[in-house]
């Protein structure tokens, strides 16, 4: 990895990724898992919607965005905001279950 490579590592996941220079790591408390990062980025923030339309938009796959959309109501999906809240109670079992299967 690049960002290693010149002594960084990764931060936090949103739709950006920040990192932090690897003498101020030990500051953090970050976890080691990158599938970990990656959710907790996508629901401290939600902009799944917005992820999601860039994703087809660039032909990126990607299971974890796929799985969202397979599991929630989509008709407001271009609001975002509308888009979370009517999906609230969907977001919260989605977001356990990805923790279940790639975090613990």
């Amino acid at each position: 990895m690049i960002s290693k490579k010149k002594n960084y590592r990764i931060l936090c996941a949103y739709q950006d990724i920040f990192f932090v220079k690897e003498e101020y790591y030990n500051l953090f408390n970050v976890s080691n898992n990158i599938y970990e990062i990656y959710i907790n980025g996508l629901f401290a923030l939600p902009r799944i919607p917005w992820l999601y339309e860039r994703k087809n938009q660039y032909n990126i796959k990607n299971d974890i965005l796929d799985y969202i959309i397979s599991n929630t109501n989509n008709v407001n999906i271009k609001d975002r905001n509308l888009w979370i809240k009517n999906n609230q109670d969907n977001l919260v079992q989605i977001e356990q279950y990805l923790r279940n299967k790639y975090i613990n």
